[in-house]
């Protein structure tokens, strides 16, 4: 359920960022491409929404811990995430009332519109007369029928019955009852976010102007007379069906509309396919801000022959845990094991690396005697002997150079030992690194944070820079 709540969260950001985008750039849409286009623009909220709640996701890595919620040695899993119970709550009582207030709408609904009688059928939809309905509308997500008022006959002209019943057979084609259901849906699970019910409201608006443009677009005399079948609407609004019971502005605004140029058929498919566009990028975007699935935890008295099924990677991510945690007993029951010493992540690096970081002798020697990589380097992580020069792990330094670390290694950003050692002022070090063959004078190129070279960087250059005084001193004895 956490993990529901999670993606739930994640969810209403990214509905927020679809909406927004949506609320700004449908008027350039509508006046480039036609109504259309705007319409199907509300998929890409809904396509997001799918994306972050139902696009399927690698479980979590399995990490062990010596934490005493195991019980009896058995392997068992925990979600880690915290702090979200009362908010998971909440949300749940509220998505609880919102579903039962559309139920609850969706009966009065039914119960008001009383009995129906069939009025006619027109392409296999039957149209249906009812006593309590004011206006015209689509019902249905499969049994799909038109309910008209009982006195639609004297209320409206023979031409302008066959545009309204025109426009309703156009919802009920383009499933938007079942649309509108949808709608609902993520109106209930944001429930919490005022964005959605401003953007379902606009959604709505859309629906019926496009639904107004297809039908001006098969009967395209008929724009007078349409209009008059708008202004004969009344002002309410009516859940999960299609009705032309609108707000008197809203009604305005759809008559307005009715006066500008239907846009052509090539014009209307560029539009959906720059919608078509949007919403893939949407959706990249979209899962790409899905947290990751959190660790499932392990007890460390997991018998070995069960850990040792576990996959190489999720061994690498223990051995990496254990450094970090300077667990060294698990360390040395990992490498056991088998756990690769070459696993990185970015900007961390390896178990290697990080142990050299953080100064932690026992888990370097533990680790170079498990055929660590003393040379292995990752971007924005540098290497073992790197991070000992810059972190002035003196002993550390000399065990990885003993065991063949090269002392001119250059990681790109990261420079070299020396110039790492020279930077920080760690003069000891830099007579280590010298009296192991060190090039005092190596430079290397620098760049930016956007990999743009910036200029050259040598110790001496380093060193005079922040003004270490004494390791100039000593690397131009040296030759720089």
């Amino acid at each position: 359920m956490t993990r529901w709540f999670e993606l739930v969260t994640t969810g209403s950001w990214v509905l927020t960022l679809a909406i927004a985008l949506i609320l700004i750039i449908r008027p350039m849409v509508r006046r480039l491409w036609g109504s259309i286009p705007v319409y199907a623009l509300w998929l890409i909220p809904l396509f997001v929404v799918c994306v972050v709640l139902f696009a399927p996701r690698s479980e979590g890595p399995r990490l062990l811990s010596r934490a005493e919620f195991m019980q009896n040695q058995q392997i068992g899993y925990v979600d880690i995430a915290a702090g979200t119970g009362v908010a998971f709550v909440i949300w749940l009582l509220g998505f609880g009332v919102a579903v039962a207030v559309v139920f609850m709408r969706q009966y009065k609904f039914e119960t008001q519109l009383g009995e129906t009688i069939l009025f006619d059928v027109i392409r296999n939809v039957p149209i249906l007369k009812s006593a309590t309905t004011l206006t015209p509308m689509a019902l249905g997500i499969l049994n799909w029928r038109i309910v008209v008022p009982d006195d639609f006959e004297h209320m409206y002209p023979m031409e302008m019955r066959k545009l309204i019943i025109s426009h309703e057979l156009v919802h009920l084609r383009r499933r938007d009852p079942f649309a509108n259901v949808l709608a609902e849906m993520v109106r209930c699970l944001f429930w919490f976010h005022p964005l959605v019910y401003w953007g379902i409201h606009y959604y709505r608006i859309d629906q019926e102007a496009s639904c107004d443009e297809m039908v001006l677009r098969s009967s395209p005399d008929s724009r007078a007379i349409y209009g008059e079948a708008l202004l004969k609407v009344a002002s309410s609004h009516t859940h999960i069906t299609n009705s032309w019971r609108k707000s008197k502005h809203e009604v305005e605004r759809r008559i307005v509309m009715l006066i500008l140029p239907i846009k052509s058929r090539a014009i209307r498919i560029r539009g959906l396919m720059v919608v078509t566009v949007l919403a893939l990028l949407a959706g990249v975007g979209a899962n790409g801000l899905v947290p990751p699935k959190s660790p499932r935890m392990l007890s460390v008295g997991t018998h070995d022959f069960l850990l040792e099924q576990l996959p190489e990677e999720e061994l690498g991510q223990n051995l990496l845990k254990a450094v970090t945690e300077g667990d060294l007993s698990l360390t040395r029951r990992l490498l056991r094991l088998g756990a690769p010493t070459e696993y990185a992540q970015p900007s961390i690096g390896t178990a290697l690396i990080l142990a050299a970081k953080i100064g932690r002798y026992d888990l370097v020697e533990l680790l170079v005697e498990g055929k660590a990589d003393v040379n292995a380097s990752v971007l924005s992580a540098g290497s073992p002997l790197i991070m000992a020069a810059k972190f002035n792990r003196q002993k550390i330094a000399q065990l990885l150079i003993e065991h063949g670390s090269d002392v001119n290694e250059h990681v790109f950003l990261d420079e070299t030992p020396l110039i790492n050692a020279a930077r920080f002022g760690h003069l000891e070090l830099v007579k280590t690194l010298i009296e192991a063959g060190a090039l005092v004078d190596k430079s290397v190129t620098t760049f930016s944070i956007t990999h743009l070279p910036l200029g050259t960087k040598s110790p001496l250059s380093e060193a005079r820079r922040i003004g270490h005084a004494d390791v100039v001193s000593l690397l131009k004895s040296n030759g720089a």
